[in-house]
């Protein structure tokens, strides 16, 4: 079996998420491991921009020099990208349909920028993964995406999983279909199709239609990950039969 590990964002606490992350790995049986990341950087002593919804120490918000070659030196990564964090203007989408769904929230309103940074992050791992998939003629099994910062082990075995499912947290369910981000394990070819979330980020949040098929589902299209997330997921697959909300992953940090 072959399994795909793709990380994302900044690279806070990336030595906890390094062990937690292990831990999940070294209960899988016979798989072929194999670690893409996008990551965030800045200059020495800068500090990242954080969500509103956390309440993160100063101190961890840091960038201090030698991260990258801790980064390389403790996943052993097949591709990588670092990329000097970017500042993203949410002026642009302030007419769609899914900003004005998040005007009743002003904290959703002040963590849009850290949104539209997470899904490009995603976008951009994703799109590594699939060009070293091309390159290499590879086909794995299952893949998962998560952040540096993972604070729990999820305790799937991959061995008793379904190809054809999604698995996620139930932290929601069974009373919401949003789709809890920390930790998402799919296959090859959906996670391929699914997380191009930046580049179609436009039809998300301005389309009608869709939005009215999310809201079948009682949900909405604001700008958060969560939503956008299941926003992209109707989008490409139509409904949330193949999706397994599971308490094996933890909901939160």
């Amino acid at each position: 079996m072959r399994f795909a590990v793709l990380l994302f964002g900044q690279p806070r606490r990336y030595e906890e998420g390094y062990k937690n992350l292990s831990t999940f790995l070294s209960q899988q049986k016979n798989v072929e491991i194999d670690l893409f990341y996008h990551c965030w950087t800045l200059n020495q002593g800068e500090v990242f921009s954080n969500s509103p919804y956390r309440k993160i120490s100063q101190e961890e918000l840091i960038y201090t020099t030698g991260v990258e070659e801790a980064l390389l030196a403790l996943y052993k990564p097949v591709a990588y990208e670092y990329e000097f964090t970017k500042e993203f203007e949410i002026t642009q989408y302030k007419n769609t349909l899914a900003y004005k769904n998040t005007l009743s929230n002003p904290t959703k309103i002040k963590n849009c920028k850290n949104v539209l940074s997470q899904i490009y992050s995603r976008n951009k791992v994703r799109t590594l993964f699939a060009e070293y998939v091309q390159k290499k003629q590879i086909q794995y099994d299952f893949v998962c995406m998560t952040r540096f910062d993972l604070t729990f082990s999820p305790t799937l075995r991959l061995a008793d999983l379904d190809p054809l499912k999604v698995y996620v947290s139930k932290l929601y369910s069974p009373k919401r279909k949003i789709l809890p981000d920390l930790f998402i394990l799919m296959s090859q070819s959906v996670c391929i199709q699914w997380f191009t979330l930046y580049n179609d980020l436009k039809k998300l949040i301005d389309t009608p239609s869709l939005l009215k098929e999310v809201q079948n589902l009682g949900e909405t299209i604001d700008i958060n990950t969560e939503e956008l997330i299941l926003a992209k997921y109707i989008l490409e697959f139509k409904s949330v039969e193949n999706i397994i909300y599971t308490s094996a992953i933890r909901g939160r940090l």
